[in-house]
């Protein structure tokens, strides 16, 4: 409780679909038509990961650097990919993103990543306990 936890965790897009600027793989004739598998409003391409506290009181904990939301939300300044003048940052050259996270409450946490390419989203869990 109250000392930073440190999380590492290394994201990839096998397929590179929607496909950042200057970063699309060579097209094999299979992969000519891809029928859409999920639909997101205008989100735009890039790799992003985000970590949120999925279960426990998500006010007694913190993240540095601040996450961006996982969820959409519109509002002007929202910290949300969604969201105007939002723009996604490029990934880490080696695709390890980093955060530490602070816990001010003893108690069980489950943290969940989520990763994204702009279209297909993934997440895993990661349960934490936090003592005095």
């Amino acid at each position: 409780m109250g000392q930073a936890l440190d999380l590492a965790v290394t994201v990839k897009d096998p397929d590179n679909l929607p496909a950042r600027s200057g970063r699309r793989p060579p097209r094999t004739p299979e992969q000519i038509y891809r029928p859409p598998q999920s639909i997101v409003v205008s989100s735009g391409p890039g790799e992003r990961f985000s970590w949120i506290i999925y279960r426990g009181p998500a006010d007694r904990a913190s993240f540095e650097p601040v996450q961006m939301k996982t969820y959409m939300d519109s509002r002007v300044y929202a910290n949300s990919p969604w969201s105007p003048p939002f723009t996604i940052p490029m990934p880490p050259e080696d695709n390890r993103w980093t955060a530490a996270v602070t816990f001010d409450t003893p108690g069980e946490y489950v943290l969940r990543g989520v990763a994204s390419d702009g279209s297909m989203f993934t997440y895993q869990n990661v349960t934490v306990t936090v003592t005095r």
